[in-house]
């Protein structure tokens, strides 16, 4: 395999602390890889700048003072040293050491492939995308990798691209088989209390007040339901997502005894989480490109009930992986799924074969080996 150097955006810093899901993609890929490579991303004040992460991968943050973004960024708008010309001199200056131009990989910003490419030559690089993105700036020769086949479909309908690979996101085999798990009394839930978990953000087309609304119906009726929000409640937002947080912190004060806001918790600690549940619920009003939540869960042997929307039915197979949620998603129909799932004599056969299938199928040294013959194929 060719030397690659994994770009991720300007947003994160790797390993991400937080719900990061491009970030953790990018570190475990390139830690577990068997060939040299580099991950480019942005450094927080306190962390190294250059940091080996394994035998063959090293991390090279990019560290801006707060000074410099202010200035150029905010107030003059002309940034003289911007991250795309940054990277491709953090490139040039490890290019020395490989003897060869080794293969970019973009990560998830179609104007920052679009910059670098005004750099670096085209031929030596790849466009990673995890989500659905604007088409406009997204030209059609570009060499492209998605999680998905529902992704891939989506932008060889949308930009005409042709060049399409699919590498799925994955989990940590070991870290996902150890039987070590927080207690429930962490989030103050009881051993004889059903437990419904989301994880993800707290946003409007996840369908989070839909599922609260859910879970509120179940409670009504006589059924000792518990819901735990994995996400971010504290960081405030912008707009509509600033409105809509505010509308789930006031729910969850009204169902304060049946909902716990747990807050985010780092990706390096969600395999203790899982197993607290009884049924994880993935509700998205949109459609999902992958969800790691789901994998993750089926990892830890927690049955998932899940949106039938976009790439997630690729490895959620009703019946056999998981369970699908019935259309047109409202509370009522969520209410009546969580109720039926939880009731199926098949729900821990489904579970058990669940975890059997990601273990076996999605363990990253098998997404680094797909991901390897993907770039073998086109350099």
């Amino acid at each position: 395999m060719k030397k690659c150097v994994f770009v991720a955006p300007e947003f994160h810093s790797i390993p991400p602390n937080y719900a990061a899901a491009v970030e953790w993609w990018i570190y475990n890929v390139a830690k577990i890889s068997q060939a040299h490579n580099l991950i480019i991303c942005k450094g927080e004040r306190t962390e190294k700048t250059v940091e080996k992460i394994s035998e063959y991968a090293t991390i090279h943050r990019i560290h801006t003072s707060v000074v410099y973004k202010r200035f150029f960024r905010k107030w003059s708008r002309l940034d003289p040293y911007p991250y795309a010309k940054r990277v491709v001199d953090t490139v040039m200056r490890y290019q020395c050491s490989y003897g060869e131009k080794p293969i970019l990989i973009i990560q998830n910003s179609i104007s920052l492939y679009n910059a670098v490419k005004q750099l670096y030559p085209e031929k030596f690089m790849v466009l990673h995308l995890h989500n659905k993105h604007k088409t406009a700036d997204l030209a059609p020769e570009t060499k492209l990798i998605t999680p998905s086949h529902f992704l891939a479909d989506f932008f060889h309908s949308e930009a005409k691209i042709e060049n399409i690979k699919v590498v799925p996101n994955g989990i940590d085999k070991a870290l996902y088989q150890q039987r070590t798990r927080w207690k429930r009394d962490r989030f103050g839930l009881k051993d004889d209390e059903t437990v419904i978990l989301y994880a993800g953000r707290l946003d409007k087309g996840k369908g989070v007040i839909e599922l609260m609304d859910a879970v509120s119906l179940l409670n009504q009726k006589g059924q000792n339901i518990k819901l735990l929000l994995i996400g971010d409640h504290a960081t405030i937002k912008k707009g509509e997502r600033e409105v809509y947080r505010k509308k789930v912190l006031d729910k969850a004060s009204d169902m304060a005894d049946i909902c716990i806001l747990a807050g985010s918790i780092p990706p390096i600690d969600m395999h203790q989480v899982y197993p607290l549940a009884d049924l994880t619920v993935v509700p998205s009003l949109g459609e999902e490109a992958f969800c790691m939540v789901a994998l993750e869960s089926m990892a830890c042997g927690v049955p998932v009930l899940v949106s039938p929307r976009g790439g997630i039915k690729e490895f959620v197979i009703p019946e056999k992986t998981g369970f699908l949620l019935q259309e047109p998603l409202s509370p009522v129909s969520i209410a009546k799924d969580i109720s039926d799932t939880l009731l199926n004599d098949n729900l821990s056969t489904v579970a058990e074969h669940a975890k059997e299938t990601v273990i076996s199928q999605y363990d990253w040294r098998n997404v680094s080996v797909s991901l390897a013959n993907t770039l073998a194929e086109w350099f």
